[in-house]
């Protein structure tokens, strides 16, 4: 047990900086927002991003689940699963799809229940309503990175995908307030979903590396 710990840490501690940096771009333009002394803004986004976040549960929990599998997958291979991550993501992109769906038409009822000061809040739901979709890609595919036995490029694509969403929200929000903070999550999103695809497909083969720094 020591020596697997050992032999174990620095894989460990990657997945645990890669949440760190996951929370880190998800809420560093809440902060920024409150900098720049927007608190009628931040107010009206953090409305709008609770509701994303949870109809982004059914995403989360097809993650968790898909984790240990990916891991038996891998001794049969990348390819293996390769294949399943692409089908698992497509799946949690469609369940992503529904529920910004869902949320671009339901958005009118949140002033009817949390009072008229969120109107704005409408709109800013329905141009964060894509995130849940986004997250379906990014998630679903990292995970299997980090199944294949290269969390460490996961967590550099999260570290930079961090950076790259503050340097968004640094230029966005003193310019466009909350709607910037509204760019800067779907490109963050977006972008990150287009990075795990392609890293999945080129790390494809290379599973014989060490997995630990």
């Amino acid at each position: 047990m020591p020596r697997l710990l050992v032999a174990r840490l620095g894989e460990g501690l990657n997945f645990s900086f890669a949440g760190s940096t996951q929370s880190a771009y998800n809420d560093i333009d809440k902060a920024m927002l409150s900098h720049y002394g927007m608190n009628v803004a931040n107010g009206i986004y953090t409305m709008a991003y609770r509701i994303v976040n949870i109809a982004t549960i059914p995403v989360s929990a097809l993650d968790a689940a898909a984790l240990p599998r990916y891991f038996r997958r891998s001794q049969q291979g990348a390819h293996a699963v390769k294949n399943l991550s692409f089908r698992l993501a497509w799946r949690a992109a469609s369940s992503g799809l529904l529920m910004s769906g869902c949320m671009f038409l339901a958005a009118p009822i949140i002033p009817r229940i949390v009072g008229r000061g969120f109107t704005e809040s409408v709109s800013a739901l329905r141009w964060l309503c894509l995130i849940p979709a986004f997250r379906g890609l990014h998630q679903l595919t990292g995970s299997a990175v980090t199944g294949m036995g290269f969390q460490r490029y996961r967590t550099v694509a999260q570290l930079a995908a961090a950076a790259f969403n503050f340097a968004l929200n640094l230029w966005l929000i003193p310019r466009y307030g909350w709607l910037g903070a509204a760019w800067a999550s779907l490109a963050t999103d977006g972008g990150l979903a287009i990075v795990n695809w392609l890293m999945l497909h080129n790390l494809q083969g290379r599973t014989g590396e060490v997995s630990a720094i």
